[in-house]
């Protein structure tokens, strides 16, 4: 799956290094199935061309572990050394 990060909807905390969008406002198709199964994406800066790969770190869930609210996708940077990360909120 492959995600642009100019995408409508997808906001960036450049004080955080984290990209963050509700997966409603994303209108990817199978976006949900692919980040629910934590499987890998690819990040794309339209700007630049550059591409990382973000894997799944962790599933933000409420304290009875029945509702998730989101998704918790890292990657490395090696161009600047740092950490990206992108939270999908399940809204």
């Amino acid at each position: 799956m492959e995600i642009k990060i100019d995408t409508p909807g997808i906001s960036f905390n450049s004080q955080t290094d984290t990209f963050s969008a509700e997966l409603s406002d994303l209108r990817i198709p199978r976006l949900y199935q692919h980040i629910f199964g934590g499987s890998p994406i690819t990040l794309i800066n339209p700007q630049s061309g550059g591409r990382l790969k973000a894997t799944w770190v962790e599933t933000h869930r409420d304290a009875s572990g029945e509702d998730t609210y989101g998704w918790l996708y890292h990657a490395y940077n090696p161009a600047n050394g740092r950490n990206i990360k992108f939270l999908f909120i399940n809204d």
